[in-house]
């Protein structure tokens, strides 16, 4: 599983690189897919604040999980 989700970032950020303009920006979607599936229970949010240390970031979100 993880090999499957690392191959599939490394294929996206290979595409954006052949597109010879992509910025930072352009690879948070595959960046912020990637976290979400090997970083589980946590959760990655493509933040658009700007916040006192930098502008635009992902935040990595611990997500409480109940048992029931």
């Amino acid at each position: 599983m993880v090999s499957t989700v690392v191959a599939s970032f490394l294929k996206e950020v290979e595409r954006l690189l052949k597109g010879g303009d992509a910025r930072e920006h352009s690879y948070r979607l595959a960046l912020v897919q990637l976290f979400d599936a090997v970083l589980t229970p946590t959760r990655a949010i493509n933040e658009s604040r700007h916040a006192a240390y930098g502008g635009l970031h992902t935040v990595l979100k611990h997500l409480q999980l109940h048992k029931k």
